[in-house]
């Protein structure tokens, strides 16, 4: 009896330690942390001080057209620009009721020109009411003054 409650022992201890073992594997997968920063550059030759560049955050879009250059949020979440006017188009993903859009999801794209001006940070914003008569803004704001540069802001 007594070399069959060892066995148990044995057998559970080892059971214990699989577990534990599976557990601190799968944590270690699931903290592992990539970059989260990713900056395009969307000038030629090498890199520039801050100063003399303006970066726009991709912010709540999934999407940016940049003068026919499409950049994605899951790619990039910044781009850096010499100073000057673009024409950025974007776009906006939202999750809605399936009793308002039957796939879940909703989109908008909004499109402004844009003067960017050096050691400025813009960012991309969307956002909407909810509800089902919703409405949806999208806005290019300057971070460094605090303003609207185009667009509509939520209320």
């Amino acid at each position: 009896m007594k070399a069959a409650a060892l066995i148990h022992t044995h057998r559970a201890r080892r059971r214990w330690a699989t577990v534990f073992g599976s557990a601190l594997l799968l944590a270690a997968c699931a903290t592992h942390e990539y970059p989260q920063e990713h900056t395009y550059k969307f000038y030629r030759g090498p890199a520039r001080p801050a100063a003399e560049l303006a970066t726009l955050a991709l912010g709540d879009a999934m999407a940016v057209r940049i003068n026919e250059r499409q950049i994605t949020h899951s790619d990039y979440t910044h781009v850096e620009f010499l100073p000057g006017t673009y024409k950025l188009e974007w776009f906006c993903g939202y999750g809605v009721s399936v009793m308002i859009e039957p796939s879940g999801f909703a989109g908008r794209e909004a499109a402004a020109d844009v003067e960017l001006k050096p050691a400025h940070r813009y960012s991309l914003r969307c956002s909407r009411t909810t509800g089902p008569n919703y409405q949806t803004f999208q806005w290019v704001s300057d971070d460094t003054e605090g303003r609207l540069v185009r667009g509509t802001r939520r209320p």
